[in-house]
């Protein structure tokens, strides 16, 4: 059977969630099925290159705004040359370049993958989004039933043409003992706004002040490192809560006793898929996409975003259940294996390709 040319077109391959979902799905694709090729519109600080399979035939368009007519006939040459025939994108601005070429490519099936809220959009770009992209792309994916709520609301999306297939993670051989009292509480993400780490040191405090000695640490890099930093020492909380800068998931992962999210908005992030794979008991917001994954008080607990004592109160949960904290445990790791492993998403993947490229 001939192979299937499949090219992902990203930003970049910088440090972020939705960039590594792209190259854990790309590695990920069987390679007797598929030739696999990725391209981004630059490759400023492309953290996750080195990670790709070898045989993934990586190319940089190196595109600029002004010099947008050259880098878009690179792109459809791209395309021609290496007779793609399905063009799967991820995020907005990608989606919109390739919506274009997607009019002067009609044998290449385009797809786009959304991964985010993207509450940043203007009028303008929800113009856009309705007036080529959701016209033109023969399928889109969305990351969580939340995204795609928000894509058919406000982008014009049919209904019929997003599905919803979530991110998935590698699951561990590594189980975490839960029988042990929680000391260690960590946090795993990128220092910006949408994270609310705040609302997470302020929990701490109220679970330090009931008398419970936990610690906390917030392994991520980030533009507010500072603020952080000084709202940490202002809480009278130097040394207990730790800013550890950028680390290697597993050995983070395996070194705390809980996991806590505090976002104000997800997708399905990965960070908490990864927690979860590694039987962690795992404390996350009620908001966006997790709730497609933790079930309140069966594999996790959830809490209300912007409201500290709401994660204090389920912190103080699992440190005072020891059995709760093993039932939760055994059951997120179940979750992962049964519904967000890479292995199961990109299967799904798979069959949506190849019944796209049946239906021509």
């Amino acid at each position: 059977m001939k192979k299937i040319n499949i090219a992902f077109m990203v930003g970049s391959l910088t440090c972020g969630g939705a960039e590594r979902q792209v190259v854990e799905l790309i590695n990920a694709l069987d390679s007797k099925k598929f030739n696999r090729f990725l391209i981004v519109l630059w490759n400023n600080e492309d953290g996750f290159k080195d990670t790709l399979d070898k045989d993934v035939n990586y190319f940089s368009l190196q595109f600029r705004r002004r010099y947008f007519f050259y880098g878009f006939v690179k792109l459809l040459l791209f395309i021609y040359r290496h007779k793609i025939d399905i063009l799967h994108s991820h995020m907005y601005t990608s989606n919109l370049i390739s919506s274009f070429a997607s009019m002067f490519m009609s044998k290449c099936i385009f797809l786009t993958g959304e991964h985010g809220k993207n509450e940043w959009k203007r009028w303008h770009n929800h113009f856009f989004e309705k007036v080529f992209i959701s016209r033109c792309a023969r399928m889109r994916t969305a990351a969580s039933n939340d995204i795609r709520d928000l894509r058919i609301k406000f982008d014009g999306v049919n209904p019929e043409k997003i599905i919803f297939i979530p991110n998935g993670t590698s699951v561990k051989q590594y189980t975490k003992d839960n029988r042990k009292i929680p000391c260690l509480i960590g946090a795993l993400g990128r220092l910006v706004p949408v994270k609310d780490y705040f609302t997470l040191i302020d929990a701490l405090k109220i679970v330090r002040d009931a008398g419970f000695q936990l610690e906390l640490e917030i392994a991520g890099q980030g533009g507010e490192y500072v603020q952080l930093e000084h709202y940490i020492n202002s809480k009278g909380l130097a040394g207990i809560v730790r800013l550890v800068g950028y680390q290697d998931n597993d050995k983070f992962l395996r070194s705390i006793d809980l996991f806590a999210m505090s976002s104000l908005r997800e997708g399905i992030p990965l960070a908490l898929l990864e927690a979860m794979s590694y039987g962690l008991p795992c404390v996350a917001t009620n908001v966006g996409g997790i709730p497609d994954v933790i079930q309140h008080e069966k594999n996790g607990l959830l809490s209300s975003p912007l409201d500290p004592s709401s994660l204090a109160k389920n912190i103080i949960y699992y440190v005072d259940n020891s059995d709760a904290r093993i039932r939760m445990g055994t059951n997120a790791k179940k979750t992962i294996h049964a519904r967000f492993s890479i292995n199961y998403v990109v299967n799904t993947y798979s069959d949506l390709y190849e019944k796209l490229l049946i239906a021509g």
